[in-house]
C-alpha cells in the first residue's frame, strides 16, 4: 500500500512530483554525471560538460525530460481500488469494530485495517473522532502506466535500463522505511530484485515471514532493533549498554516520574540513530516528549530517515542498509521537552539536553541483530 495524503481523489497513485527527483538523482550518481567545481571560494556540484544538454536546470540538477503516471487496466486485470487502515496498536477483537467506524465515516469500500504496523499517526485520530486527517493507505490493482519523455535519445536509453533498478531501490509515499510504497517494474523476478538490493545497499537480508500480516512482522523487527517489543530488549540498547552507555529511554522515564534530573554523563541519545523522531510518546505515562536539535553553526537537523529500511518482493521482506548519511546524526546534541511545545521558550518544561553518540558501526550492528 501507498499511504496517499490524495488517498480520496480518483486516480490516486505513485506522484510524478515525487518519482521524478529520486530517478534524477539516481541517474545522476549511477552515470556520475557531475562533478564537483570551485567557484568564487566555494565548492559547488554541476553537470559535466558532455551532460550539460541533459539538464532542464543545471543548478537544481533536474534532468530534461517529463513523467507521467497514470492507472491503466488491461485484459486479465480490469484493476480496482483497495485501501488499507492502519494503526500502530488496535486489538486482533477490534478490528471489525474499526474496519466498519472508517468505511462508514470515510464512506471507502474495499478496505482492510492492517494494525499493529508501524504508522502511528491515525492513533489519536480516530480515538479524537478527527476522520478528516485520517491517512489511508491505497492500492491499484491494475497496470500503473508510467510514461517518460524525452527528446534526447542517449538520456532516454539509460532511464528505460535504469529505471526497474530504481524502483527496487526506492519506496514512496509516507513511512517509506518501513516497506510502504514498495513499487516494481512488472517483469522484475525477486532473483533480479535481490541482486539489485545486494548491488546498491551496504547490507541486505531476505528475513523468513512469519504472519499473514507482513507489516505487523516489520514492526516487530524493528521495535526489536530500536525499542522495547514484548518481552525483548532493544537491540541499540544493548549494543550500548555493552559499551557503558545507558540510553535516554529510561533517563527520560525516571525524570518524568520522580521530576529529578538524574546524572546524565553516561546517558545518550542512541535511538537516534535508527531515525530521529519528531516525538516519542510514553504511553504508560500519559506524556509526549518532543525532539529539537541544537543548532550546530549552520547546520539544524530536522528530520532523520532511519538508515534501516524494508523492501518487499510480494510476501517476501528484505531488509537493507543505507548507512551513507550515518555521519550526519553522529555526535549532534538534542534538547527534549516534555508536553506542549510552546514558542515561548521559558515556558517549556525542558529534560538535560543529550548526545548522540559519535562512534556507530551500523552494518556491524544490523549483521548481528537481524
Amino acid at each position: 500500500p501507498l499511504i496517499h495524503f490524495q488517498h480520496e481523489q480518483e486516480g490516486a497513485t505513485l506522484r510524478a512530483t515525487e518519482l521524478k527527483p529520486k530517478l534524477d538523482k539516481f541517474l545522476i550518481e549511477r552515470l556520475k554525471l557531475t562533478h564537483e567545481v570551485k567557484k568564487k571560494g566555494k565548492t559547488v556540484i554541476e553537470p559535466k560538460e558532455e551532460y550539460k544538454s541533459w539538464f532542464n536546470d543545471a543548478e537544481k540538477l533536474s534532468l530534461n525530460y517529463k513523467v507521467r503516471i497514470r492507472n491503466t487496466k488491461d485484459e486479465k486485470s480490469q484493476g480496482e481500488y483497495k485501501y488499507s487502515y492502519f494503526e500502530s496498536r488496535i486489538k486482533e477483537e477490534d478490528k471489525g469494530a474499526v474496519k466498519n467506524e472508517i468505511i462508514r465515516e470515510l464512506n471507502l469500500p474495499n478496505l482492510d485495517v492492517i494494525a499493529p504496523s508501524a504508522f502511528f499517526a491515525n492513533n489519536d485520530k480516530r480515538s479524537n473522532q478527527k476522520y478528516d486527517e485520517i491517512v489511508i493507505g491505497v492500492i491499484w490493482t491494475g497496470i500503473i502506466q508510467v510514461e517518460i519523455i524525452t527528446f534526447i535519445n542517449a538520456l532516454g536509453k539509460q532511464i528505460e535500463k535504469l529505471f526497474p533498478e530504481l524502483l527496487c531501490v526506492e519506496n514512496f509515499g509516507t513511512r517509506q522505511s518501513k516497506g510502504f510504497g514498495s513499487f516494481l517494474e512488472i517483469n522484475t523476478t525477486e532473483d533480479s530484485f535481490s541482486k539489485v538490493l545486494n548491488t546498491n545497499f551496504s547490507f541486505c537480508k531476505k528475513i523468513k515471514v512469519n504472519s499473514r500480516n507482513i507489516y505487523k512482522d516489520i514492526d516487530t523487527i524493528y521495535k526489536n532493533l530500536k525499542n522495547n517489543a514484548g518481552t525483548d530488549v532493544s537491540k541499540i540498547r544493548e549494543y550500548y549498554a555493552n559499551q557503558g552507555i545507558e540510553w535516554e529511554k529510561r533517563f527520560i522515564t525516571k525524570s518524568i516520574v520522580k521530576k529529578e534530573y538524574y546524572d546524565s554523563d553516561n546517558v545518550m541519545y542512541v535511538r537516534a540513530l535508527l531515525g530521529l523522531a519528531e516525538l516519542h510518546d510514553y504511553q504508560k505515562l500519559k506524556k509526549k516528549v518532543k525532539i529539537k536539535h541544537i543548532k550546530n553553526g549552520d547546520k539544524e537537523i530536522t528530520r532523520f530517515q532511519s538508515p534501516v529500511m524494508f523492501k518487499v518482493y510480494e510476501k517476501q521482506i528484505y531488509v537493507v542498509v543505507r548507512d551513507e548519511n550515518i555521519s550526519e546524526i553522529l555526535g549532534e546534541w538534542f534538547n527534549f521537552y516534555i508536553g506542549d511545545f510552546p514558542e515561548n521558550e521559558r515556558e517549556r518544561q525542558a529534560l538535560p539536553k543529550l548526545q548522540v553518540p559519535e562512534r556507530f558501526d551500523l552494518v556491524d550492528f544490523i549483521k548481528n541483530n537481524i
